[in-house]
């Protein structure tokens, strides 16, 4: 071969390597691409109930973009109130292009997918070279949380991918010294930021350090102590800070008004601005490149902080409380605050039988490198400083999931490659295919639904965990899939929304997928989470014209919603009489989804507060009565709603239904004991029916809802001894009940012979009252007094067992002046009657 020939061979063959890299890249990242679209495209059940509130949210962002107005960047950016806003933006350009569907927007993910994976190759280059970056490129996409965030709606690749581009930009910055990678660095951090909150946990320590190696420290103290300020330049950067800031918030004021800063925003966002400009026109240099980096990256940041800076109030909750009660409050004392994240890693980011493969050979070389730490490569201690501030910072932290692990996989990769450097080639070759190996075969088992029996024999060698999950296999089965049928069944009504309350909460059906569907669709439909605290009583139940339960596993419904849906799954009354069944959803796990319709009664109870209010009365003295030996009688749905949604207690209850029925019908003889009737437009017919064959107590209520109490009972009157007479007036005989159950209605008739005589007024009335031991009245009722009296007293449910005096009070109506018996007593008692449970 000639010279001319070999050196042509020479130039050739790293424009050839050259290629086969990036060919290998492009190949790696391909195969990443289509087993996660491949997993796309067969699964229909959205896992993950953080997911479903974010892509809700990539809906509201839509819309504002569809109806753009001067104030929609600020309303996009400050979209929510605890959430910055950077995915549910990014989302957008793939609903333009694929319509709005959940397929579409998780494409998001697959796209930062495969930019996560250039970033690793580009950041394991400068470490590792470019063999050892394909090679740790691969080890990122094959370990399993990575491709799992590909699949599902979660902020984490756009996370890593920002994190990744900033840990670049602080090496290629050469310690800051290089403008353009440090500029590169500031808006990273800025649309880290943008991303999640939880960015300085990774990046504080590596930044610290880089800082410290440039002798940042000793020359900003320096600068200092001699400072300098250019007061033209500051003028000028300040009056264009003015320009910009006015720009931006005045067309916003009215919505920045509402938020916690209000116009102390607009002065914040000057003053931030002016430091920026200011320090971007200086000169290059390593003070002036990092601050300028620091106060782009604030700049761009501050955009959703400054004006959701109250965030802070529910963040430290998170991070340090119990999260409103879905998690144990911060406690150092704990050992599990600082072995969590090692279990995570092996259980749910490398798999139990990878991390026994991988683990000891890479712990091995690190070990045995650790001599000599003080010449490690400045890129290596960039990732191990990354490791150890995650760790160090989230150690503190109460708030803990595997996905807070997701940004350091790649870095990890990174550091696996680099280990595979201490040993000689044909060990790191064989280590590095065993490693490909059992993380493909990894790989597989979630990627192709027929690895699900294989997994299911081998499970103890397999990640594990929430993330984890077959496209249509198990808790992804699509028969699982029943928000269109459900929706469906509902329709899209119009003028005002169909209220829908939601009892399921569980891993393969929860709100998430609900309402992402109710809001790409733009159904007329309002949906209530009853699995939650503060939206699961039953009057929040009871406010929903439909309902859905499930059988089974409650999932992480939580009280009051439990207890509910047990009452509802054991057949309560007024569920049963409100609510018909309209389809049941047989589940693959062989529980059974079931959709209930109100279709009487208020659609929106809310909305009139007069009306609960005014049943609110008739329904707690419906509560306070109730007993076993009472019946209740609501005159017709729409009443029985206004009063149910306070919560009733009774489970004996009676309404119109069928074509026919009737108070007279339902109230035949055949119903004893207690009758409280509830009526609102029909009160004169219902009691006048009652009064012709029950024994009347009293009504409750002054508005159109009333409450008439009534007793019928079950057993005949028998006479009683009586016991005191009065000179104008002498009960010659009580027949009554002896012994009467507390809540029984306690009838009293009584015959008399009146007496006319001087100072006598012609008509007397008698306050005839239950008194216990300590001659207290438990019951009362005032009749005018007549030859022949038919009364009735409701004895207190809680009455306790014991003898009580039936006694009266005869006064004179006019005057109200008591007239005394014949032993001068003003009670006079006419019989014992004894209260027995």
């Amino acid at each position: 071969m000639t010279v001319d020939a070999r050196a042509n061979s020479r130039a050739v063959e790293p424009t050839l390597n050259r290629w086969l890299v990036w060919l290998s890249l492009a190949g790696i990242i391909g195969l990443n691409i289509l087993g996660s679209l491949y997993w796309i495209s067969r699964n229909v059940v959205l896992v993950g109930r953080d997911s479903g509130g974010h892509l809700e949210r990539t809906l509201k962002a839509a819309a504002l973009i569809e109806h753009p107005t001067i104030q929609t960047p600020f309303r996009l950016l400050t979209l929510h109130d605890y959430r910055p806003p950077l995915l549910y933006i990014a989302t957008q350009p793939f609903y333009w292009l694929f319509g709005k569907s959940m397929d579409s927007a998780q494409l998001v993910n697959i796209a930062l997918y495969s930019l996560v994976l250039i970033l690793t190759f580009l950041l394991g280059r400068k470490i590792v070279g470019e063999r050892g970056a394909l090679f740790a490129t691969l080890l990122a996409g094959l370990l399993p949380m990575m491709p799992a965030m590909s699949r599902l709606f979660y902020m984490e690749h756009l996370l890593t991918s920002m994190l990744l581009l900033n840990l670049l930009a602080l090496i290629r910055s050469d310690g800051f010294r290089d403008r353009r990678w440090s500029l590169v660095w500031g808006v990273s951090l800025g649309l880290a930021m943008l991303t999640k909150w939880t960015t300085p946990v990774y990046l504080l320590l590596p930044t610290l350090w880089v800082l410290w190696r440039a002798d940042f420290f000793s020359r900003q103290w320096a600068a200092l102590r001699r400072p300098r300020i250019d007061w033209a330049r500051l003028g000028g950067t300040f009056v264009i800070a003015v320009a910009i800031t006015a720009l931006w918030y005045l067309p916003n004021r009215a919505d920045a008004q509402e938020m916690l800063l209000g116009d102390g925003m607009a002065i914040l966002w000057v003053l931030l601005l002016t430091a920026l400009f200011y320090v971007a026109r200086m000169e290059s240099g390593l003070l002036t490149n990092v601050w300028t980096g620091l106060l782009l990256g604030a700049a761009i940041a501050s955009l959703w902080y400054f004006p959701r800076i109250d965030f802070l109030v529910r963040l430290t909750d998170v991070a340090f409380g119990t999260d409103r009660g879905n998690q144990e409050a911060v406690n150092l004392l704990r050992l599990e605050n600082y072995i969590r994240y090692f279990r995570f890693w092996v259980e749910q980011q490398m798999g139990p039988l990878a991390s026994l493969l991988i683990l000891p050979p890479a712990l091995w070389a690190w070990f045995r490198r650790l001599p000599g730490w003080r010449k490690a490569r400045p890129g290596v201690v960039v990732l191990w400083l990354t490791l150890l501030s995650t760790y160090i910072l989230l150690m503190f932290l109460a708030q803990a999931t595997s996905r807070n692990l997701v940004p350091l996989v790649p870095l990890v990769a990174i550091l696996l490659a680099d280990s595979l450097r201490y040993y000689a080639r044909p060990l790191a070759i064989t280590f590095g295919v065993i490693w490909v190996a059992v993380l493909g075969v990894q790989w597989s088992v979630y990627t192709f639904d027929a690895m699900a029996p294989f997994q299911a024999r081998t499970a103890a060698l397999w990640t594990t965990g929430d993330y984890m999950a077959w496209p249509a296999t198990g808790s992804t089965d699509p028969g699982f899939f029943i928000q269109p049928a459900v929706l469906a069944a509902i329709g899209d009504p119009e003028g005002d929304p169909a209220s829908f309350g939601m009892l399921v909460d569980s891993r393969e059906i929860h709100r998430g997928s609900f309402r992402y569907m109710i809001g790409a669709e733009a159904l007329n439909i309002a949906l209530t989470p009853l699995s939650e605290p503060e939206t699961g009583s039953w009057s929040d139940m009871l406010a929903n014209q439909w309902v859905l339960v499930k059988d089974g596993d409650p999932g992480d419904i939580q009280e009051p919603g439990l207890s509910v849906l047990a009452r509802i799954l054991g057949g309560d009354p007024l569920f049963d009489l409100l609510y018909d069944e309209v389809a049941r959803y047989p589940l693959p796990n062989g529980e059974t989804a079931t959709l209930y319709h109100r279709a009487q009664g208020p659609a929106h109870p809310e909305k009139f507060p007069v009306v609960l209010i005014e049943t609110q009365g008739i329904a707690e003295a419906i509560n306070k009565l109730w007993s076993d030996h009472a019946t209740l009688y609501l005159s017709d749905a729409d009443l029985a709603t206004w009063v149910g949604i306070h919560d009733l207690v009774a489970d004996g209850i009676l309404m119109p239904q069928a074509p026919g029925e009737s108070v007279e019908t339902l109230l035949d003889d055949s119903v004893t004991g207690t009758i409280l009737a509830a009526t609102r437009y029909d009160t004169a017919q219902v009691q006048e029916w009652l009064r012709s064959n029950s024994y009347f107590v009293a009504e409750i209520g002054d508005g159109e809802f009333k409450l008439s109490i009534f007793g019928r009972p079950d057993r005949p009157l028998q006479p009683l001894p009586v016991q005191t007479a009065w000179d104008a007036v002498t009960v010659t005989e009580v027949r009554s009940l002896s012994p009467v159950a507390p809540g029984e209605v306690l009838p009293v008739e009584m015959t008399t012979t009146i007496t006319p005589g001087d100072g006598v007024p012609d008509e007397l009335k008698m306050s005839v009252r239950l008194v216990d031991a300590n001659g207290d009245a438990i019951a009362q009722r005032d009749v005018t007094v007549a030859d022949h009296m038919s009364l009735a007293l409701l004895v207190p449910p809680d009455a306790s067992p014991g003898e009580y005096t039936l006694g009266a009070v005869l006064y004179d109506p006019d005057t109200l002046t008591p007239i005394p018996d014949a032993v001068g007593a003003e009670l006079g008692a006419l019989a014992t009657v004894e209260v027995k449970d």
